[in-house]
């Protein structure tokens, strides 16, 4: 055996390169500050003067005041709590106060590419922030039809490294040893397909409470299970989709649920699902349902669907904390093509990821030494 790990075997990079959903859409309003972590930095977004999401460094470049504690919104720009000056959505410094134009104009805070869909807000991480290395991957799917998306505020991910959880995707007997689904057929292998996206198609049944510590729970559950077709696709180590389709019995539903994991810092990430239902040929019961509640049945459906999606990261998010990245796994044919995976997953690495992280290492070793 060579001694030499190759690249996509070693530990990939928790900042990668590529779209991550950083907040939800509804978190940023009208005329307020909102102060997050992303990527290991703090940042600041508000709405300009049109409605749309704007994200800069929470810095101020004058002082070095954070924008995000006192900071107020003002005609769409946000105001510094220390001097006054007033930053667009640009980063651009556009009033001074005080100050003379001719010195405020020069300063700037850097600004970061925002895309606002799904109920969430994507951020571009990349080299240029201005300018993204490709599309929002997301903003050409078709919702005609669809239930208005919906999220939740997700959950932590400590000590979790950004490409696990999608890693798992392709992992087909994870499906049966975690979530204590039945794996019935793989109907179409885990591949890359023509547009890059790595994909699988799968034959299942979830039974509730398979999960829960609870023997009891465990007993209740087995009375209601439903078998489904799902097509899984991976678009980026942030961005994964599942498409569910329900049998006729069950109304022949699809549901769309997005998985987004997104790093906070160095060491923990933070996981969400996006879920919406559409309903290919609603009917007498989803007039009455409408009728009734104001609101179609693929929209009493989402929130339900929802709280399913999340409670099913809990066996992953017991592993990804807890597990260490192997350069020499022993994957098995059953397991599915993970080292296929992680060479895909290279086109996501940053320029240099690994002669910055050598010297990451080699300055954690002297400072431990």
């Amino acid at each position: 055996m060579s001694s030499v790990v190759p690249r996509h075997m070693r530990l990939p990079p928790q900042f990668a390169t590529g779209w991550f959903a950083a907040l939800r859409a509804d978190e940023v309003v009208p005329e307020r500050v909102t102060t997050f972590q992303f990527m290991g930095q703090e940042l600041v977004a508000f709405r300009d003067a049109s409605g749309a999401v704007a994200v800069l460094d929470a810095v101020c470049p004058h002082f070095g005041a954070h924008l995000g504690h006192g900071g107020t919104i003002e005609s769409g720009c946000i105001r510094c709590p220390f001097h006054g000056l007033t930053f667009d959505g640009a980063g651009q410094c556009v009033g001074g106060g005080l100050y003379a134009e001719r010195g405020y104009r020069a300063l700037r805070t850097p600004a970061w590419t925002a895309r606002e869909t799904a109920a969430c807000v994507f951020l571009w991480h990349g080299p240029d922030r201005a300018n993204p290395g490709w599309p929002m991957p997301l903003e050409g799917l078709d919702w005609s039809g669809w239930s208005r998306p919906i999220t939740n505020a997700g959950r932590a991910l400590p000590r979790t490294n950004l490409f696990f959880p999608t890693e798992n995707i392709i992992d087909m007997t994870h499906f049966v040893n975690v979530h204590k689904w039945d794996l019935h057929r793989i109907t179409v292998p885990p591949h890359v397909d023509d547009r890059g996206f790595m994909r699988a198609h799968i034959d299942v049944t979830w039974t509730a409470g398979a999960q829960s510590q609870r023997p009891w729970v465990r007993r209740l559950g087995q009375r209601i299970n439903s078998p489904f077709q799902v097509e899984l696709v991976i678009l980026e180590p942030g961005i994964a989709m599942a498409t569910t389709l329900l049998t006729e019995a069950q109304g022949a539903l699809r549901v769309r649920s997005l998985i987004l994991i997104t790093p906070v810092n160095a060491a923990d990430c933070n996981i969400r699902a996006v879920m919406s239902v559409y309903d290919p040929a609603p009917g007498r019961l989803g007039g009455v349902v409408r009728r009734a509640l104001g609101v179609g049945l693929p929209e009493l459906l989402s929130p339900f669907f929802l709280a399913m999606g999340t409670a099913d990261f809990d066996g992953d998010a017991l592993i990804w904390s807890n597990r260490t990245h192997l350069e020499r796994p022993r994957p098995l044919k059953e397991d599915g093509p993970i080292v296929a995976y992680r060479r895909w997953s290279e086109r996501f690495w940053p320029e240099g990821y690994e002669r910055i992280a050598a010297v990451e290492k080699a300055h954690h070793l002297h400072v431990v030494d």
